[in-house]
């Protein structure tokens, strides 16, 4: 009786989110499934690494080679800068700040370019899923995540950009000195007016480069994530109603639920791949995490009344906790949706159904477990993940403040 219940308040659950999702594909007779991703084509196309091949423009050609050669050779000349300036503290700090974020940056850059058959293979397969039945209107939904992530990439993409450009404009002005975006060594006199402007120009498209390399990256996986999770709860949602009345023959309960295993199997299909691909993209954004958010906010108490290094150091905290956040976040909403698909096969309503059919749930409950994403295939990728990740930053910066206050007291 106790399963009854539960079964019935399962399958009223599931109708009413099957009518909350009246959304259709079709906007005045267009198609919209492709459109479905069209930002996220937009912002890779922009920071030179298009998602589709493009043929026949050599002009974006040459501007993609110029715009990845200046965003590569920006590091190494900072590190050269920080080498040629040794006994120079501040410098030395100011130049390492942004160079971790961008490390984090172009780790994740250079492996989506190495692994873009992969992520083409999950936009092809992500097109093929039904979405005819999804509210991609509603943002509180997996399906409207969807749309609602790649339109903050793109804004804050366009507010970052232009915050950049309203500086360098106004540091133009003014005359005022150590313009650049990063301290950098420069094989040339840098004092003249060319050779200013050149490196200025290479290090404002640079810029421009890292934020689309940033927010890039994180759209498209959290872009993945919730049409995986989407198709999920469609999963779960077709499971729960597998069996909808005592009067339903056997027939359509297992062509029920044969559909629902055919979409199960092409989710995990969609999983795996995602794992294949972005497992090594991962790694170097965890690998820099700790140390990284430790040092930077470490630099924070000896910069006092240095407002324009605060600055920078919040952006590049607040960078490094948005890939923290999203990734960890995200990546724990696909293992608990993965997990709930045995629990809606548990849920429908089994109870008097045929031994075959009883049978078959039982086997869905075996097959269906819990899938994690990894970084490096050996740190998962969940809440917990990140908590460990802020915890040793906590230590890390609390055995650095007291090495540095021990040092200075034996002085």
């Amino acid at each position: 009786r106790v399963h009854g219940e539960a079964s019935r308040e399962s399958t009223r659950h599931a109708a009413a989110v099957m009518s909350a999702m009246t959304v259709s594909d079709t906007e005045n007779g267009k198609d919209t499934t492709d459109d479905r991703f069209r930002t996220l084509h937009l912002l890779f196309t922009l920071g030179a690494t298009p998602l589709t091949p493009i043929k026949g423009s050599r002009f974006y050609d040459i501007c993609r080679v110029l715009l990845l050669l200046g965003s590569y050779l920006t590091p190494p000349l900072m590190i050269m800068g920080a080498l040629h300036n040794l006994d120079d503290i501040p410098f030395i700090m100011e130049v390492a700040r942004p160079l971790i974020a961008i490390f984090s940056v172009l780790w994740m850059h250079f492996f989506i370019r190495y692994k873009m058959q992969g992520v083409r293979d999950l936009l092809n397969i992500a097109k093929t899923f039904t979405w005819s039945d999804t509210p991609s209107s509603n943002r509180r939904t997996n399906a409207g995540l969807i749309s609602r992530v790649q339109r903050l990439a793109l804004r804050t993409h366009i507010t970052v950009a232009v915050s950049h450009t309203s500086y360098l404009i106004l540091r133009i002005v003014t005359k005022s000195n150590n313009t650049l975006f990063f301290n950098t060594w420069v094989p040339f006199d840098g004092e003249s007016n060319v050779a200013y402007v050149l490196i200025l120009i290479i290090q404002a498209f640079a810029s421009w480069v890292y934020i689309l390399m940033l927010v890039g990256p994180l759209s498209l996986y959290s872009a993945l994530v919730a049409a995986c999770c989407t198709q999920l709860e469609k999963i779960q949602i077709g499971l729960l109603n597998v069996r909808q009345g005592e009067e339903d023959s056997a027939w359509a309960m297992k062509s029920r639920l044969a559909e629902c295993v055919k979409h199960h199997q092409k989710v995990f299909r969609f999983m795996v791949i995602m794992e294949d691909t972005f497992y090594v993209v991962l790694l170097g954004p965890f690998l820099s995490m700790a140390a990284g958010l430790c040092f930077t906010t470490y630099t924070i108490i000896t910069m006092a009344g240095n407002y324009a290094e605060i600055i920078q150091v919040f952006l590049v905290v607040f960078a490094m906790m948005a890939e923290l956040l999203i990734f960890c976040w995200l990546g724990n909403e696909l293992t608990e949706q993965s997990g709930q698909v045995r629990k809606a096969a548990w849920s429908s309503n089994w109870v008097g159904a045929g031994v075959s059919l009883q049978r078959s749930l039982s086997i869905v409950m075996t097959v269906s477990k819990d899938f994690t994403l990894t970084a490096g295939k050996i740190i998962p990728v969940s809440r917990r993940t990140m908590l460990l990740v802020l915890n040793e930053t906590y230590t890390y910066f609390m055995f650095l403040l007291n090495f540095v206050n021990k040092s200075s007291g034996d002085k």
